[in-house]
């Protein structure tokens, strides 16, 4: 028993169930990137360097690209595709809410959540 046990942790560390070193590096990344004004309230990643979806809002819209073009400065974050990216006035579920709203994302995670929905 004790030699299948570790012969399972040898295959998971190796990488055998998938990525082996999380998100944590995306993570950073992101936190490294401040814009004052704009927040984030959704985020989806699959895989360490898999597709990636953001969502949130702004006071200042033309902050969203620069924003956007940091990101992908970010080593960890190069080559991100994001499918979608929009711009638009707040919703009745976020109304009251000064500026606008917007999301850039993979087509990957968009048919997920679609599908959870």
């Amino acid at each position: 028993e004790l030699a299948d046990r570790t012969h399972a942790m040898q295959l998971l560390r190796g990488g055998a169930a998938g990525e082996t070193t999380g998100f944590a590096a995306r993570m950073a990344a992101l936190a490294r990137q401040h814009v004052d004004g704009l927040w984030l309230d959704r985020l989806a990643m699959q895989g360490g360097n898999g597709p990636m979806s953001l969502s949130g809002g702004t006071l200042r819209p033309d902050s969203v690209p620069s924003y956007l073009i940091a990101l992908a400065a970010e080593p960890t974050l190069m080559g991100t595709r994001f499918d979608e990216f929009v711009i638009e006035e707040p919703g009745k579920e976020h109304s009251g809410q000064p500026g606008v709203r917007f999301r850039a994302g993979s087509a990957a995670l968009q048919s997920e959540e679609e599908e959870r929905q």
